[in-house]
């Protein structure tokens, strides 16, 4: 009888923790333009959360995904994009310099080319938090 309650009060107290948890998670919108050679890839309007990761469907020759992670640093968000091509096993990632940012709704922008025969790329973005 006594190791059935404690196994409920463990439950029940874990559950508590998991709720205290979610009301302090915060969201944030991010507004991002990736462009490679000049086309737009990837969605312009982004919901995440803290430590959330969200890949999302391309279609182009080089990529077929790309993913964004966004974590809270501090007072400022850390925020990263990998483009993705995979097929079958196959895998390959470019992982593009991340931004670290005071979600304020500024922009913060770059020019990037990892490789003498690889896509310019440029990216924009600017994060806010959700009310």
């Amino acid at each position: 009888m006594l190791k059935r309650t404690l196994i409920i009060l463990s439950v029940l107290s874990l559950l508590f923790i998991f709720m205290l948890s979610a009301f302090n998670s915060k969201g944030y919108m991010l507004k991002t333009q990736l462009t490679l050679n000049g086309v737009q890839v990837g969605p312009t309007e982004i919901k995440l959360e803290n430590g959330e990761t969200s890949e999302f469907p391309l279609t182009l020759e080089d990529f077929n995904f790309i993913r964004y992670t966004l974590s809270e640093n501090q007072d400022q968000v850390d925020l990263t994009a990998q483009l993705i091509f995979r097929q079958g096993d196959f895998r390959n990632t470019n992982t593009l310099p991340s931004f670290s940012l005071i979600p304020d709704g500024q922009q913060a922008s770059m020019e990037y080319k990892a490789e003498a025969n690889g896509p310019n790329i440029h990216w924009s973005v600017t994060v806010a938090p959700t009310e």
